[in-house]
């Protein structure tokens, strides 16, 4: 990790100011273009609410459709690695990370399930699958749109 950083924190400008773009070409595309995942109703700190989703009914406000998220507060800064449990982040079905987040910076997981619950807390009753890319200091998810309403990603610290 350490040696990263450094690499980032050398990147050089041109004589005419561009950013050296062969210094950035070992992070992944998606670390450096993504969407934000921010409402603060999408903490697994808040509760159920509005009954908003990831989808496009009832759709949460800071949801511009599938592809690659960031989470940022006051939401949180990932995915939760457990079940916030039910009524919780904005929604009835709230959305947890069934599994671990990838440890080894820069890589990509894909095939990772997120579990929605809407009866029981922890039941996983409907899922989906995503991507999970380590960014060295954050992840991005390659979120689908959720498999219903009222179905949506929770964030957590």
């Amino acid at each position: 990790k350490a040696l990263i950083t450094v690499v980032l924190l050398c990147i050089s400008r041109s004589s005419g100011g561009a950013v050296n773009k062969s210094a950035l070409s070992a992070i992944p595309e998606q670390c450096q273009n993504y969407k934000v995942l921010d409402d603060s109703r999408r903490s697994v700190e808040k509760g159920g609410g509005n009954f908003e989703c990831d989808n496009t009914w009832l759709t949460a406000p800071d949801w511009q459709g599938e592809g690659w998220y960031r989470m940022l507060a006051p939401a949180g800064v990932k995915l939760p690695e457990s079940s916030p449990g039910t009524w919780h982040c904005g929604t009835a079905a709230s959305g947890w990370l069934a599994g671990e987040h990838p440890t080894e910076a820069y890589s990509t997981v894909d095939n990772m399930k997120v579990c929605f619950d809407d009866i029981n807390p922890g039941d996983c009753n409907d899922d989906t699958t995503i991507s999970i890319t380590n960014c060295g200091d954050f992840f991005v998810y390659n979120l689908p749109k959720t498999p219903g309403c009222s179905y949506r990603y929770c964030a957590a610290n």
